[in-house]
């Protein structure tokens, strides 16, 4: 066993301590809550909302209004600011970025304590991940990530990437069992950040890749056929090629770890010559897990993977985690559901029936009934309090007396125009049906609704080839049929009328490549990125060349 495997068995005691905390969470859930009260009670939040006076968790729900992170934008601009005691009686120690609803992004406060309670979390989920499949172990690890710092709070905090942070200052005797040097992170150029990742990570003997999205895995694959020849060369000489841009000081830093490696050039020149193409299940043979998320609204690139990995490939879903926190820990490799971390934050649910109620109902977790659908709020450590992510999630079972839950979307990405509620879960479902029914592929698509007489959707669709004309009407009307399927409202209305026609307008090869890249150009990194698949406001973005429109 490596280093790291030593390390993660000594985590053993984090992952009994979260067996136990399942047994009787809202017990757990209220001495939680308590806790961050009590400490946060002279803090200037705690004082303007009574914090002192707060008993029960009723008490709480009275005195504390539901928060978005517009709500508490004010708050954190004090703490980034330099001030003390305003969210938390920590100081923030960094704040984890990311897009917001709004043009301009969220920064998220992180104190020592909710990045122990996160640390905890994330020493559960590997030490059953690496319990289950200890050959992940045996080579190197794959992980791609964001940088770890992009700038610096006028407090003096940095903020970036808290994954990031984390990997940049591990000690040297496990950075040696990743594959890449932090610094490829930082390059900015991303077609030379891909050529870079797959530069050294060809040459390596990864046993187990990591990264939130699998689109990223995705997109690195894709990338391969183009790269080969010179990562080839490159890997042969030791370098790496000078035509990429990338800031001088990072390449120096990344080429110190190259070597000449004249074997392996060998063994991949010959894999390309004898099968045409560079496949990761062919130079990565001991390749034994894939960790990113498989469900919600990236989960159907995961069916994509196939085309690059075994088909027997193990993967793990990484649970509900966002910049705000880790909400979930999946203890198998079946689907990405996972047990509520009772023990790190507090939980309210608004069933998704009540959303839109003057009055909803805010229900604890020993509320929470099997099949139910919620909105989450959660009440941090690091000063999140009564936070509304406005997502949904799903209790697909219990583990004990724990919910077992699973995010379905985004609660916003819905759309109505006469009463259909279509999801874009349904569309992601719909259009892999159709994927299925008529053997297409689909490198992109997006559901649109138009507001014309009467309204009605079109569907925006990048094929990964050229298809005729029957092939394409074919395609659309498996869309409107498994639609019909999944939505019943949505097949009223069409029936009806009240729901005009969809219609089929195929994008230009390349378009949604440059839509990708120009949403990472306005500082949404790569692991952030998710591909929107349900426009309700729709205006095509210019990276969307429309070449032909199908009507049903």
């Amino acid at each position: 066993m490596n280093l790291i495997g030593l390390l993660i068995r000594t985590r053993v005691f984090d992952s009994m301590k979260f067996d136990r905390s399942t047994v009787d969470p809202i017990k757990i859930q209220k001495k939680l809550l308590f806790n961050i009260i009590k400490k946060n009670r002279d803090t200037l939040y705690g004082k303007e909302h009574g914090f002192s006076s707060i008993k029960t968790v009723e008490d709480f729900q009275n005195k504390v209004p539901v928060n978005n992170y517009e709500s508490l934008r004010p708050y954190i601009k004090k703490m980034m600011s330099g001030k003390q005691g305003v969210l938390t009686k920590e100081k923030a120690i960094f704040f984890g970025i990311t897009s917001g609803t709004t043009s301009k992004p969220k920064f998220i406060p992180v104190t020592t304590r909710s990045r122990r309670q996160k640390s905890k979390v994330m020493s559960v989920w590997l030490y059953r991940l690496l319990t289950d499949h200890p050959e992940a172990l045996k080579g190197k690890a794959l992980v791609i990530m964001s940088p770890a710092v992009e700038g610096y709070a006028m407090s003096g905090a940095p903020y970036g990437s808290e994954s990031g942070d984390a990997y940049k200052n591990m000690p040297s005797l496990i950075k040696k069992h990743y594959a890449l040097p932090y610094e490829v992170f930082c390059i900015k150029d991303y077609e030379a950040r891909y050529y870079t990742m797959l530069r050294i990570g060809m040459e390596a003997d990864v046993t187990n890749i990591s990264t939130m999205n699998p689109l990223t895995i995705l997109v690195l694959c894709q990338k391969i056929e183009s790269y080969a020849r010179e990562i080839i060369d490159d890997i042969r000489t030791g370098s790496l090629k000078a035509s990429l841009d990338i800031d001088i000081r990072l390449r120096r830093k990344i080429e110190k770890t190259m070597r000449p490696n004249p074997e392996r050039a060998e063994f991949l020149e010959k894999l390309l010559m004898e099968k045409g193409a560079l496949l990761p299940k062919d130079f990565w043979k001991d390749l034994a897990l894939i960790a990113c998320w498989t469900g919600g609204t990236v989960g159907l690139y995961v069916k994509e993977l196939y085309k690059y990995f075994p088909e027997d490939i193990k993967m793990r879903d990484f649970g509900y985690v966002s910049t705000e926190a880790r909400v979930s820990v999946p203890i198998s490799d079946d689907g990405p559901s996972g047990v509520l971390t009772t023990a790190s934050n507090f939980y309210e649910f608004i069933p998704e029936e009540d959303i839109e109620k003057a009055h909803p109902r805010y229900l604890t977790l020993d509320k929470l009934k099997k099949g139910g659908r919620y909105y989450i709020i959660f009440t941090t450590p690091g000063g999140l309090y009564r936070y509304n992510i406005d997502d949904i999630i799903k209790v697909v079972g219990f583990q004990k007396a724990a919910p077992v839950i699973e995010f379905i979307q985004k609660g916003k990405n819905v759309s109505s125009a006469t009463g259909e509620k279509l999801y874009e879960a349904q569309i992601i479902d719909a259009i892999h049906k159709a994927k299925e029914a008529t053997g297409v592929d689909v490198e992109f698509f997006c559901a649109c609704l138009e507001w014309r007489i009467p309204p009605g959707y079109s569907f925006l669709v990048e094929f990964t080839q050229e298809h005729d004309a029957d092939k394409k009407k074919h395609f659309l009307n498996h869309v409107e049929e498994s639609l019909g399927k999944i939505n019943m409202e949505y097949k009223a209305k069409r029936s009806s009328q009240r729901l005009g026609s969809p219609t089929l307008k195929i994008l230009e090869k390349g378009s949604f490549e440059r839509f990708r890249k120009a949403r990472l150009a306005a500082l949404q990194h790569d692991s952030q990125f998710k591909a929107c698949h349900l426009r309700c406001d729709f205006k095509t973005p210019p990276e969307f060349k429309i070449i032909e429109e199908i009507p049903l």
